[in-house]
């Protein structure tokens, strides 16, 4: 079962490393990778769906390091030091697995369109409403 975190808990997660300094400590992280339609790899669009992973990558509680970047026009990558987080994100996403590669410990990539962007944006509406519903004293 997938973790998302309230607000809270968010606040207070282990943040998004930057990509270089990710590679530093990690070599061969787990990579997820989001292939982008046409219309996401510019401008509004492609600002609009890097922020929505990062906010689901985050609402997922990563237990280790991670980080983002823009790789390439069609591409954004996520890595994680964890395998069990990037499993979580692949299963939100219904990643598939890519072959095996010197550079990454394990791989996998979906396409960031149709029902990946739904089950994000909903896992996101969930762990808001759930966070809203909860008192205080049990956040």
């Amino acid at each position: 079962m997938m973790r998302l975190r309230t607000f809270q808990q968010w606040m207070a997660a282990v943040p998004v490393m930057k990509w270089e300094d990710l590679l530093a400590a990690h070599p061969t992280p787990h990579l997820v990778v989001a292939w982008l339609h046409a219309t996401q790899r510019t401008g509004e669009g492609r600002v609009a769906s890097f922020n929505l992973l990062k906010r689901a990558a985050t609402a997922l509680d990563p237990g280790g390091d991670w980080a983002m970047t823009d790789a390439n026009p069609k591409e954004i990558y996520i890595a994680y030091e964890e395998a069990a987080d990037a499993a979580q994100l692949c299963t939100l996403v219904r990643a598939k697995p890519l072959g095996p590669s010197l550079q990454w410990m394990s791989q996998a990539a979906f396409r960031f369109e149709g029902e990946a962007k739904r089950s994000v944006a909903d896992a996101l509406k969930a762990a808001v409403r759930s966070a809203v519903r909860r008192p205080p004293y049990l956040r």
